[in-house]
């Protein structure tokens, strides 16, 4: 027993881009406008990107000097896509080359999304051979082989605002943590 979606700015309390999405996708399908506005960093923004694949009428609106989404009445249409290989899910063969001597690990057409890269952005500030190479963006979301290879790992302190782009890696950075010479502290 719904009823009629209207339009809608929401501050959300916490940064979650499944909500986000939820949030945008709601508005596509009433055809009303949405906005969203998150708290403490952007979280990732891989349904934004695919509905303007898809001819979303979807942009950002500043508001205290960040960029939110927002999306409006539009009509959406088909659209070939290619799927990247996930950056979560490299992030663990990653950290096990990283700990394993004269490791070295390649994975292709890894997804770069710079919202999505804050455990590598972390690994790099622990001392990390790491390289993204042969970058393209075939659809909407730009992608590059990941070369890692082993490394005298140092403790770093990522800034809570990278919390967003990294939350699903937390619990394997601890692991890379523990391998690392002096602290590594997480917070946000």
């Amino acid at each position: 027993q719904g009823g009629k979606l209207t339009a809608l700015r929401y501050e959300m309390p916490v940064s979650s881009a499944q909500i986000k999405g939820c949030l945008l996708l709601a508005g596509v399908a009433a055809g009303v406008p949405v906005s969203v506005r998150e708290p403490h960093g952007r979280s990732r923004d891989h349904t934004e990107r695919m509905l303007k694949v898809f001819g979303a009428a979807i942009d950002e609106v500043e508001h205290d000097g960040a960029a939110h989404p927002r999306v409006r009445p539009s009509a959406l249409t088909g659209a070939a896509i290619y799927v990247p290989a996930d950056p979560s899910s490299a992030a663990f063969a990653a950290a096990a080359a990283l700990i394993v001597p004269k490791s070295e690990l390649r994975v292709a057409d890894v997804l770069v999304n710079p919202l999505r890269l804050g455990f590598f952005d972390t690994l790099a500030e622990m001392g990390v051979d790491l390289k993204f190479e042969q970058r393209s963006d075939p659809i909407g979301e730009p992608i590059a082989d990941l070369v890692v290879r082993s490394s005298k790992l140092k403790g770093a302190a990522p800034p809570p605002r990278r919390s967003p782009s990294m939350i699903d890696e937390f619990p394997i950075l601890s692991v890379v943590a523990a391998f690392a010479e002096g602290e590594t502290r997480i917070e946000g």
